[in-house]
C-alpha cells in the first residue's frame, strides 16, 4: 500500500470504487457489484481491508451464500478483488478482503474539466424551461458527464426548434441508452 492510498479517507475510497465499479458495469452483473459494494462499504479506514463473513454479506444483500461465493470468485478471477483465505485448525476462518490500488485512482473530475459548458447549459435550460429543464439537465450530466458538448448542441437545436420540455426530455434520455 502506497503511502498515497493511506492519505485518501475512507469515503472517497469508497465512492471511487463505486465509480470504478459502474465504469465495468457491462462486465459485472448486478450480484458482483453488490457484493463487491458491500465488501468496500466494510473496508477499514487503516489497513484498507474487510472481512464480512459469507452468510452475513448473503442476509444484508437478500442473496444466496453460493451467489455471493461465486460473485467473489469472479471478482477474484477478473482481479477486482485480492481474497486472503484462511484456517483455524479444521475450521475457515475470516476471509479478509480487498482491492486493487488501481481502482481507487484518482478519477478525472469530470465536472471541472465541463464547468464552464455545464453552466451554460444549466443556464440555457433555466432561461428556456424553468426549473424544470434546469433539474433535467443535472439528472443527465450525471448520468453520462462525458455527453456535456453532446447535450449542449441538443439543447441548443431544441430551442431554436421550440421543442417543448416533454420532448426534450425523451430526447435526451434516449441519448443515454
Amino acid at each position: 500500500m502506497t503511502d498515497v492510498t493511506k492519505k485518501i479517507p475512507i469515503e472517497a475510497r469508497r465512492e471511487r470504487l463505486f465509480y470504478a465499479l459502474r465504469r465495468i458495469r457491462p462486465k459485472l452483473r448486478g450480484s458482483e457489484r453488490d457484493v463487491a459494494l458491500a465488501i468496500g462499504w466494510h473496508l477499514n479506514r487503516n489497513s484498507m481491508t474487510a472481512w464480512p463473513g459469507m452468510r452475513y454479506l448473503a442476509s444484508k444483500l437478500d442473496l444466496a451464500v453460493s451467489t455471493v461465493c461465486k460473485a467473489i470468485l469472479t471478482l477474484e478471477e477478473r482481479g477486482l478483488l485480492y481474497v486472503a483465505r484462511s484456517r483455524v485448525g479444521r475450521r475457515n476462518s475470516a476471509n479478509r478482503y480487498s482491492f486493487p490500488e488501481a481502482l481507487f485512482a484518482e478519477l478525472p473530475n469530470l465536472r471541472s474539466s465541463n464547468d464552464e459548458l455545464a453552466k451554460e447549459i444549466y443556464d440555457m435550460a433555466g432561461a428556456n424551461y424553468g426549473e424544470r429543464g434546469r433539474s433535467l439537465m443535472g439528472q443527465i450530466l450525471h448520468e453520462k458527464p462525458l455527453a456535456a458538448a453532446e447535450l449542449h448542441s441538443e439543447l441548443m437545436e431544441a430551442i431554436e426548434n421550440g421543442i417543448d420540455i416533454d420532448e426534450l426530455a425523451h430526447i435526451l434520455w434516449s441519448l443515454t441508452k
